[in-house]
């Protein structure tokens, strides 16, 4: 679960938003931006071998984070992700 945030070509709203049980590999893949993001709050993930097999959620319920703020940072960092309302956020 969670491929289709590196589809570009995803349709609707719920196709391309994170969710908890995105594993973080496939979220760190988004690029430097998503990296960043990690790295800022004190999370070894990028690089971390375990980072495949992890989830959004599990990341965050290891660092003590909010899970709610840490995925809304992290699409915050990347305009692929959907703004709420379904309007396509630009580069920035």
């Amino acid at each position: 679960m969670g491929e289709a945030i590196c589809n570009p070509d995803a349709k609707s709203r719920s196709d391309v938003r994170l969710r908890p049980d995105d594993r973080v590999a496939t979220v760190l893949q988004r690029g430097a931006a998503c990296v960043r993001v990690f790295l800022e709050r004190g999370m070894a993930c990028p690089g971390c071998p375990m980072a495949g097999h992890e989830t959004l959620a599990d990341a965050a319920a290891t660092y003590g984070l909010e899970l709610e703020r840490l995925i809304a940072d992290l699409e915050a960092a990347t305009p692929l992700f959907m703004a709420p309302g379904g309007v396509a956020r630009s580069a920035s």
